[in-house]
């Protein structure tokens, strides 16, 4: 049996981003630490998505360029 985690679910939930609503630009809340699991944008384990490393290697060349 696999078990899934819900993504969304997790980026949206007041327990790990505080008491602001989510959708609002509040960049205190990224002063405290707070769980490793709790942004997981990709995914997690061996089947993350198979998009990740080809994101992230844009988004660098983005920033450098």
């Amino acid at each position: 049996t696999r078990v899934q985690v819900d993504v969304l679910s997790v980026h949206n939930n007041p327990d790990y981003w505080g008491p602001q609503p989510v959708d609002e630009f509040w960049p205190e809340r990224h002063l405290t630490k707070r769980h490793p699991l709790a942004y997981m944008p990709f995914g997690i384990g061996p089947r993350i998505c198979v998009g990740a490393r080809l994101a992230l290697c844009k988004f660098v060349f983005l920033i450098f360029s």
